[in-house]
């Protein structure tokens, strides 16, 4: 019975109906940076649609439609304005990100792939929310460094932004078992020659981790 259950909930909108819904959402998740009086009324259903997100995407044949719904969503409430909302979302944390990380690793389309490095480095969560589970983000930032320029890039921030603004006793631990991989592929970022230049900014980030 769950099994016809959740095929009825994942065959039940077609493409159209979809791609109908997704901008619907994304109408509601935008109202918010202009009314933020909208931001009570978002902040009970924010759990209700992650969590429905992630589970309807875990039996989708096409889970891509419901990670972009959650990028939207990422987007909309991200950037540290919507105090609610953050909260909201901390309870989250601890069973979303390896469920991103479980969908990284089994999704088979490159742009699935790089989406699901989308969600990775950018949850709405600050940073002191995001320590206890930062050992985690360290594959997906490996992974977003060989992976196409968008995630280049937003990898290239995040660590950098870790840096910045962490104590080095308490961030090298965590990239201790990563720390080779991540030089590599940080001085892989020197030697392009073709697409955007990341060079001085892995040059930089080499510079501040030799610091």
């Amino acid at each position: 019975a769950s099994r016809r259950r959740r095929r009825r909930l994942t065959r039940a909108v077609c493409p159209a109906q979809a791609t109908v819904l997704l901008r619907l959402f994304k109408l509601v998740f935008g109202s918010i940076t202009l009314f933020p009086n909208n931001e009570p009324i978002l902040r009970p259903h924010l759990g209700t649609i992650v969590t429905s997100a992630m589970r309807l995407a875990s039996h989708a044949p096409q889970p891509t439609s419901y990670f972009t719904l959650l990028r939207a969503l990422f987007k909309s409430i991200g950037g540290g304005k919507f105090e609610q909302l953050y909260k909201e979302f901390l309870p989250l944390l601890p069973a979303l990100l390896p469920a991103l990380i479980r969908s990284h690793d089994v999704a088979a389309q490159r742009s699935t792939k790089e989406l699901l490095l989308e969600l990775c480095l950018t949850l709405p969560a600050r940073l002191s929310a995001l320590l206890p589970h930062l050992h985690m983000l360290m594959q997906p930032v490996l992974h977003a460094l060989r992976s196409s320029p968008e995630q280049v890039s937003l990898a290239l921030r995040t660590v950098e932004f870790w840096i910045d603004h962490l104590h080095p006793d308490f961030l090298q631990p965590l990239m201790a078992p990563v720390l080779r991989d991540l030089i590599l592929a940080l001085t892989a970022q020197l030697k392009q020659h073709s697409g955007p230049a990341f060079g001085p900014t892995a040059l930089r980030i080499l510079g501040k981790l030799g610091g």
